[in-house]
C-alpha cells in the first residue's frame, strides 16, 4: 500500500493508518513462529534497564536507545493495539489484508 500510495497519483495530502486484519501480542508472534518453524520460540519481556544497557553496549547512538525504549514502552502500555484502515489498504491493493502467520509461512527459510 505505501509503494500504491508514494507513486500513484489520489493520495497527495492524505494519511493513512494502516495494520494487518489481527492485533496480535509479543506472545501470539512467538506461538505463531513456534507453530511455522516446528521449533520453540520464546518472547522474552526484557526490563527496559537491561534493554538500554544491552543496546548502548551494542554501539547504538543514544538518540536511537531513547527512540528504540520510547517505541517499545508505547507498545508494552497496549497503544498499538488495534485493526486501522484494513478496509482502505485491501481496497488500495486489490486483494485481502495478509496475517503474520501467512508472512511468517512465506519467510520461514529466513528464521531458519
Amino acid at each position: 500500500m505505501a509503494v500504491k500510495a508514494l507513486t500513484q497519483p489520489g493520495h497527495e495530502g492524505k494519511a493513512y493508518t494502516l495494520t494487518g486484519p489481527e492485533s496480535l501480542s509479543a506472545a501470539q508472534y512467538a506461538a505463531i513462529l513456534s507453530r511455522v518453524l516446528g521449533r520453540p520460540v520464546r518472547f522474552v519481556d526484557v526490563p527496559p534497564e537491561a534493554a538500554r544497557d544491552s543496546l548502548r553496549q551494542s554501539g547504538m547512538p543514544e538518540a536511537y536507545v531513547d527512540a528504540v525504549l520510547d517505541l517499545l514502552a508505547f507498545m508494552k502500555a497496549n497503544k498499538a493495539d488495534g485493526v486501522f484502515g484494513v478496509e482502505t489498504m485491501e481496497k488500495g491493493l486489490g486483494r485481502k489484508a495478509g496475517t503474520f502467520e501467512a508472512w511468517a509461512r512465506r519467510h520461514a527459510a529466513a528464521f531458519r
